[in-house]
């Protein structure tokens, strides 16, 4: 019984599935009357094969009609094209109608089945129009594809061979049925394997060792080869292909290499497992051919083979050569595989000879350093790094390098064998002048030691300027009730700082601190039209100290000095080109120095009542607003302004009247008694 599947939309969207089962006599029609009863023509609906199926060569072709069919009209209506004796029967209901050839079709052959209008149903209605069946019958068995493809050149040696055929050729089994499926691949030169049926039309062999170097194969599928459906292939499929021939992918040490340590073992990696024997008979050589470089004047020796021992991997494809004896400091060595001489395993000759030529490391020697002898300049912040010509021992170096001056703390030290170096990691002072001396006694791996000693001076540049804003973030917030803004400044090495202050919109604000502040500040310029006003201010440290400075930040105010703010130091009085006195408040002579600050050496002494010429300056340093001052005899350096109690000197005639001022008691006749320590 057959059933066809009908879907109906109803009249409210609804879809509707019906089954409609169809059968021999007994079982029920589609109906096939008309909206008053009349009889409708008869329709083929189905017929086995499908169109597009294969029809078998003995096979019968069914069709199903819609309702009983008048048998009698038959032999006139039906027909074949090319013409087939067979014979129409009919099932008992009248209503399907198989023909069955009286013999074999033709193979690969189309057949039309036609049913002419000649043909009525029961009720006497014709068919409409002929109908027409195209069937092709089963076709011949082919092979659609290989691999290696024919012709291809250089295959890998380890290829699997592969054949898929245009049908299934054996049916679906299990994996202990396989042994009983055909194995339809000959190659010549023979080649032993294991073949498998991948599925049903695909065909792999494997060979059981690499296939031969540099050979041409020739593959052949038999003709008579049959597919389940009873397809046969027509006639033998040939194919060829030829292999890759061994090669020399890489020698180690590799060609032109250097500074090879004495121990290294050479390795030769092939392209295909090669034959022991063929490279340990003289395939492989490896030969010393002397110094190197050459001594002035002397003659080339005669290279000199080295005996060792081989090991392979176990895949055949990597030779491991061992020598017997350590090889020579500083010489020169080659390797050759010789092409003529080393064969693959299965008997293949290499493609062309290879060849390695290498030099031993040298006896040790320092060949630079880092910083150089009379560098100037050299980073602030580095340490020091010997470079090497060969592998050193690091034992032998940790004892053999003096650094002056000293470094100020313990420090690390480390050696790297991939470039040779060896660096005393410690903190490097900027603008100081080292000299590193490097003793005798340093050794190479192999006990070779360096006989000279070395001695290296160098100067260190100043630390680069730097410049920062102490604030919690990039964004700050502070008081609006202050008439200024204060914030610290950070710098070193930087003698003027130029300002701009400028008007930032509420939206502007949200950005920069909104989840894409990074983007926004890494775009973010203040428009021109936001300015509120541009100021500089000279500032000074002494070289290389890192200094804060308080600034005073306001849409209107001072600029220059006024502007900054020397914490625990009095306001200042006086200002460059000012002739200042040394007043009696402190009763003490006044410390002139060579840099503004209480550590610095003291050039002179200024008595109470010396006169002085103020011609730069300020710095702000220790709790002191310093004043470079040149005194009558024409010593210059640096003074003190004064602490929170007193000031040390004052503008020529100049006498405070505000009694909260530093310095405003009445004023006393000089006296300094000699216990006492000098000032500032």
């Amino acid at each position: 019984m057959r059933a066809q599947r009908v879907w109906l939309l109803g009249g409210l969207g609804a879809l509707l599935l019906l089954a409609l089962t169809l059968g021999a006599a007994g079982g029920h029609l589609p109906a096939a009357s008309g909206a008053q009863g009349d009889a409708l023509p008869p329709q083929v609906y189905d017929t086995v094969p499908l169109p597009g199926e294969e029809l078998a060569l003995d096979g019968p072709v069914v069709l199903y009609f819609d309702q009983p069919m008048d048998e009698a009209t038959f032999p006139d209506a039906f027909s074949v094209e090319p013409a087939v004796d067979g014979a129409l029967t009919w099932s008992a209901d009248a209503s399907v109608l198989t023909f069955t050839p009286d013999a074999p079709l033709a193979r690969a052959t189309e057949y039309t089945f036609t049913i002419g209008t000649g043909a009525t149903s029961a009720a006497g209605v014709a068919l409409e129009e002929p109908f027409t069946l195209a069937l092709r019958t089963i076709g011949y068995l082919e092979v659609a594809e290989v691999l290696p493809a024919d012709g291809s050149e250089a295959v890998d040696t380890d290829s699997v061979i592969t054949v898929i055929f245009n049908r299934p050729v054996v049916p679906l089994l299990t994996v202990e049925q396989m042994d009983s499926l055909p194995s339809p691949l000959v190659l010549d030169p023979p080649v032993a394997g294991r073949g498998e049926w991948l599925n049903t039309s695909i065909y792999l062999f494997t060979p059981e060792t690499e296939l031969r170097g540099g050979t041409t194969y020739t593959a052949t599928i038999a003709a008579g080869l049959t597919d389940v459906t009873g397809g046969v292939l027509a006639e033998d499929f040939r194919w060829q292909f030829s292999t890759v021939r061994p090669d020399v992918i890489e020698i180690t040490p590799r060609d032109s290499a250097d500074t090879i340590p004495l121990d290294s073992p050479i390795k030769v990696r092939f392209s295909q497992a090669m034959d022991a024997a063929s490279l340990e008979a003289g395939g492989f050589v490896l030969e010393n051919l002397g110094p190197f470089p050459l001594p002035e004047g002397a003659e080339q020796p005669a290279p000199q083979p080295v005996e060792g021992a081989f090991t392979w991997s176990t895949d055949g494809r990597t030779l491991t050569f061992a020598p017997d004896e350590r090889l020579e400091l500083g010489s020169a060595y080659q390797a050759q595989v010789f092409a003529d001489k080393a064969q693959s395993s299965t008997g293949a000759s290499l493609r062309e000879d290879a060849s390695s030529f290498f030099v031993t490391a040298p006896y040790p020697q320092i060949v630079r350093t880092s910083p150089f002898d009379g560098e100037r300049d050299a980073s602030p912040y580095g340490g020091f790094t010997i470079y090497f010509n060969t592998p050193m021992e690091l034992d032998s170096l940790e004892d053999k390098v003096i650094i002056k001056p000293e470094p100020w703390r313990e420090f690390d030290s480390y050696y790297y064998d991939w470039d040779r170096s060896y660096t005393l990691a410690f903190d490097t002072e900027p603008s100081t002048e080292y000299t590193i001396t490097i003793l005798p006694g340093m050794q190479d791996k192999y006990g070779n030691t360096i006989s000279e000693g070395l001695t290296v001076t160098y100067t260190t540049a100043p630390y680069p300027p730097e410049l920062s804003i102490q604030a919690p973030g990039w964004v700050g917030m502070y008081s609006s009730y202050n008439p200024s803004t204060r914030v610290f400044v950070t710098h070193r090495n930087v003698s003027r700082l130029d300002l701009g202050l400028y008007r930032l919109g509420l939206p502007a604000l949200a950005e920069l601190t909104g989840p894409n502040q990074w983007e926004v500040w890494d775009l973010f310029r203040p428009a021109p039209a936001d300015l509120l006003r541009r100021w500089t201010i000279d500032v000074s440290s002494q070289q290389n100290v890192r200094r804060y400075e308080l600034l005073y930040i306001s849409d209107s105010g001072p600029s220059g000095l006024e502007n900054i703010e020397c914490l625990d130091a009095p306001a200042p009085q006086v200002t460059i080109g000012d002739v200042v006195i040394v007043t009696d408040k402190d009763r003490r002579p006044l410390n002139v120095r060579a840099e503004p600050n209480l550590g610095a050496q003291v050039v002179t002494q200024a008595a109470v009542g010396e006169t002085m010429q103020v011609i730069g300056g300020p710095y702000c340093e220790g709790g002191h607003l310093w004043w470079n001052v040149r005194l009558n005899n024409g010593i210059t350096g640096w003074a003190a302004e004064g602490d929170q109690t007193v000031y040390y000197y004052e503008p020529l005639g100049a006498r405070p009247t505000d009694p909260n001022l530093p310095g405003a008691q009445p004023p006393s006749e000089p006296q300094t008694p000699p216990a006492l320590a000098p000032g500032a």
